[in-house]
């Protein structure tokens, strides 16, 4: 009868025991890679089922592993920023082992969507070969009157910025190799110019005349009342037409006041005519605006009597042989109109109405394309 009792006891207990003794638990193993093949550092994976979520953290090979997983489903999920989203559905069933392995791919936030509204400004653009449209690095890039130069890039590409707009200016561009080229250009008041220019292989000649454009340079950015600078952009007429004709309708000329005093230019080699210079160099004595075509010109220094360019230039011509006075204030009594047959006449007029001498163009430096 005792063991009888005994049997029945043990029995049950074996009963009670039986499903926790030998309950088998499954395990979770597997990896984290970018998608370049990279593994994913230090990056926290989540087990997670209806109720409960446990973490773990992927090692310094990108591995993770969760041992004693219950039987029942659960989701693995993986965050990182800047990559999207992976997760997977998981069923552990008799204590199996799954192995994982995970991708995370680069994505592409998507933000409010904002309108930007931009002007570019400056000077910009892109330097080329001319016989292969080949982009040409190293090549100088410089902005006649705002004293700003850059070299081209790898790719032939220029960008000087915070050039003042509303004005016209000349770029002088330079390579070892290659001719020099000068493009006059507008810029707008507000925004930018892109120039895209091609260089001619030949020889350079710009040590040679680096002296004279330095001179060009230093005497624009001084500026002053009595001068301005007229670029082929901003000469009116065809390429026939007539220089001074195209010099009074110039607007640089016209904002300024400058004019051209007519009775001067009756009488070239006179002392009231224009002091003419051509590229930085005096010209000759008996050398006249009407030797010059329109279609040649890219740019245009013009000076008044008693700025100090006027006193230098003129100065320039006095000292150089065959020496010839030129660029003289006119006379009190000659006015500055025509006669009604369009012949330059001396007027004489009353000394309180006679316009003022400074405002007359005394000094011309003409500058040809290259």
């Amino acid at each position: 009868m005792r063991f009888r009792s005994h049997g029945i006891v043990l029995a049950v207990l074996m009963a009670t025991l039986a499903p926790s003794a030998l309950a088998q638990t499954g395990t979770i193993v597997g990896s984290v890679k970018t998608s370049d093949g990279g593994p994913v550092v230090g990056r926290a994976v989540t087990l997670s089922t209806e109720w409960d979520t446990v973490r773990t953290v992927t090692t310094s090979n990108g591995s993770f592993r969760f041992d004693h997983v219950a039987d029942g489903r659960y989701e693995l999920r993986i965050l990182m920023p800047g990559r999207a989203p992976w997760s997977t559905a998981i069923d552990i069933r008799d204590g199996i082992t799954v192995s994982v392995n995970a991708t995370l791919r680069a994505t592409t936030t998507r933000l409010p969507r904002v309108l930007v509204s931009g002007m570019r400004t400056g000077v910009y653009g892109e330097i080329g070969d001319l016989t292969n449209y080949k982009p040409l690095d190293s090549a100088r890039v410089q902005v006649i009157g705002f004293r700003a130069a850059t070299i081209t890039s790898h790719g032939g590409r220029f960008m000087i910025d915070s050039v003042a707009g509303g004005r016209s200016y000349v770029v002088r561009i330079s390579r070892p190799g290659y001719q020099v080229k000068t493009v006059s250009v507008q810029v707008p008041e507000r925004g930018g110019f892109e120039l895209n220019a091609y260089l001619e292989p030949g020889r350079d000649r710009s040590d040679k005349d680096e002296v004279h454009w330095r001179d060009f340079d230093n005497r624009v950015d001084y500026g002053g009342i009595d001068a301005a600078l007229i670029t082929r952009a901003d000469l009116v007429g065809g390429a026939k037409a007539s220089l001074a004709s195209a010099l009074t309708q110039a607007r640089p000329v016209l904002m300024k006041g400058l004019r051209l005093h007519w009775a001067a230019l009756s009488n070239p080699g006179a002392a009231v005519y224009p002091c003419i210079f051509v590229n930085g160099r005096a010209a000759p004595q008996g050398v006249s605006l009407d030797q010059f075509e329109l279609g040649d010109i890219e740019a245009i220094e013009v000076y008044g009597p008693g700025t100090l360019q006027w006193d230098r230039l003129v100065g320039k011509f006095a000292a150089s042989p065959p020496s010839h006075l030129c660029g003289a204030r006119p006379d009190r009594s000659m006015g500055f109109a025509p006669s009604s047959e369009g012949i330059a006449t001396t007027m004489r007029v009353p000394l309180g109405r006679e316009p003022g001498s400074r405002q007359m163009i005394s000094v011309l430096v003409i500058w040809l394309r290259q």
